[in-house]
């Protein structure tokens, strides 16, 4: 029997460069900057062109192990970490990075607010901002919120006007085809290769989440020259068209719609959030599409969860991925499927175990949750008479942890919407959320979500005048069983390569394309950890030896497989 290695289709997610960062020191940054065949080589289709110097389509790189990838502009890899802002770009020469925001001076001190103090001086809190003395004991003297860099000296740096966004863009990579039979006669055993990390590659849908980046320059506080460029964040959208005043600055006093935030002077720099997730509320899409689980126009149809007018089909048109070929599993069938992937959780890495022969997915719902109310003014409006839909929908994100923590099962939201023109002193007129419910059995997915409608409801009835409740089940995915042949392939590859004691039987937590696949063929999975059970996200990590230890595992559990369909002695 022949067997083929599938070629993956990969949405890269997320991916920012920067627009014109740090621009006035580029001729500082170039000399550091590593030669572009110190680029890991591409694994994911891209053109031989790009791929000789290691940059996918749409120009992220993939540096070598022990190198730091930094996204300034077009990116580069670098030999020293404390080199590089990793949501920011490279910092200038004798310049550190602090709280992966912020470039300041090797010898200053980096406040908490977005300002550094030069070297020789320590970065004080004082009252709602922070100053810069000579002397740690100077704190003792600071009071009543006063300055102190004229009482101590002390050289401080702070932020000016200038803003600019930065630039989105994402590419999927198209997929080729599998070897056909040499007669027609047999049909591959699929090896599907998952997770996007370490060069191993995933059948994969994700998805583009927008993230507004906001940079600005710096200067001395009196306006002294020579002064070295940072970045700052601490601003909110909608405080671009106030370029004067940071978020967190104290409100004006003669200028009070401005708003006012107190900074907890201990709290980090904010960070911008960056994590690839679905644009869509359905999951498995292509894989489900080839299963014949999900039609092809449901599929095309499905829209941006936070942009209506952007589906499926627009992002592939644009893109040039609408292919000829049709996505079924009659056109393309498998004997078997066999899908390697980082667990995405801690439960390996936390038993000190190599490998995850993966019993089956648990089953999960999505729903999405919408609440009216009436807008009104928060001041003149009596607690009796409101209808807060904002308040109604914060007690029932509550009471579905409740009630899932008491079933042994896990219900989450990840999207909480609320009008766009919703402020302080108003409230709101109606909101969304979702709730993902999950567990290994659909009768408990099922309990927890007959408990969480009965609860809804009755919120719904408290507080004021009430609200209105309305729900969509958005997707639901049953628990699997995997096939027991394929969990016996891959038991005796562990086996074989970590010993019995290296490996546990496990159920995966989330959704992959072998819950589709197994509709149609003979399926499992096989896990590998990964650090601190983070996925889909910049600081996923699989070693390289875990990498090497899935795909080894991959590789004999296939030829085991194989062997034993055959009827060959092992």
């Amino acid at each position: 029997m022949r067997f083929a290695l599938a070629k993956p289709l990969l949405l890269l997610g997320p991916l920012v460069a920067a627009d014109g960062a740090i621009a006035d020191k580029a001729e500082l940054v170039l000399d550091q900057v590593g030669p572009r065949s110190q680029f890991r080589p591409n694994l994911f289709n891209a053109t031989s062109d790009l791929r000789a110097r290691g940059i996918l389509p749409n120009k992220r790189q993939l540096c070598q192990p022990g190198k730091v990838y930094c996204s300034n502009d077009d990116g580069y890899c670098l030999d020293s970490k404390p080199q590089c802002c990793p949501n920011t770009g490279i910092c200038p020469t004798d310049w550190h990075c602090c709280g992966k925001l912020y470039c300041f001076p090797v010898g200053g001190d980096c406040c908490n607010d977005g300002t550094y103090c030069e070297p020789g001086n320590i970065c004080q809190p004082v009252s709602t901002h922070f100053d810069c003395c000579t002397d740690k004991a100077c704190t003792a003297h600071v009071a009543n919120g006063t300055t102190i860099s004229s009482t101590y000296g002390g050289a401080r740096t702070v932020a000016a006007a200038t803003t600019t966004t930065a630039t989105v863009t994402a590419t999927v990579t198209p997929s080729h085809s599998p070897s056909a039979p040499d007669d027609g006669s047999s049909t591959p055993v699929g090896a599907i290769a998952g997770g996007v990390v370490g060069g191993v590659a995933a059948i994969a849908i994700g998805a583009v989440a927008i993230v507004l980046f906001l940079r600005r320059k710096s200067k001395k506080k009196d306006s002294a020259p020579n002064a070295q460029p940072f970045l700052d964040y601490s601003r909110t959208p909608d405080d671009v068209a106030d370029q004067t005043r940071p978020y967190n600055a104290p409100q004006d006093p003669q200028d009070p719609d401005k708003g006012s935030v107190h900074p907890d002077p201990t709290a980090p720099p904010q960070q911008p959030v960056i994590h690839e997730a679905p644009a869509q509320t359905l999951s498995m899409v292509s894989s489900g599409v080839w299963a014949g689980g999900i039609p092809l126009e449901q599929a095309w149809d499905l829209a941006d969860v936070f942009d209506p007018a952007t589906t499926m089909r627009t992002e592939l048109d644009r893109h040039g991925y609408v292919g000829d070929v049709a996505c079924s599993s009659a056109g393309f069938p498998l004997t078997a499927h066999f899908e390697l992937h980082i667990e995405q959780g801690p439960i390996l890495e936390r038993a000190g175990k190599k490998i995850g022969v993966v019993q089956g997915a648990q089953s999960y719902r999505w729903f999405t949750f919408n609440v009216a109310g009436r807008d009104a003014h928060t001041g003149t409006t009596p607690l009796d008479a409101r209808s807060d839909p904002l308040l109604a929908s914060a007690k029932m994100i509550t009471s579905s942890h409740a009630i899932s923590k008491r079933l042994g099962a896990i219900a989450s939201t990840g999207i909480i919407k609320i009008p766009a023109n919703s402020s302080t002193n108003t409230i709101a007129s109606h909101t969304s959320f979702t709730l993902d419910i999950r567990h290994p059995e659909d009768a408990v997915v099922a309990q927890v979500q007959t408990l969480c409608l009965e609860s809804f409801e009755a919120i719904a009835k408290q507080d004021g005048k009430g609200v209105k409740l309305g729900w969509t089940l958005d997707t639901d995915s049953p628990a699997v069983k995997f096939d027991k042949e394929c969990i016996q392939a891959v038991e005796a590859a562990a086996n074989n390569i970590v010993g019995p004691d290296g490996w546990l039987p496990i159920t995966s937590g989330a959704g992959h394309d072998s819950v589709y696949t197994n509709r149609k063929c003979p399926t499992t999975m096989i896990f590998v950890p990964c650090k601190d059970g983070v996925s889909h996200h910049p600081e996923e990590y699989c070693s390289p030896e875990d990498c090497a230890v899935g795909t080894q595992a991959l590789l004999e559990a296939v030829i085991h497989y194989d062997q034993m369909r055959s009827g060959r002695k092992i």
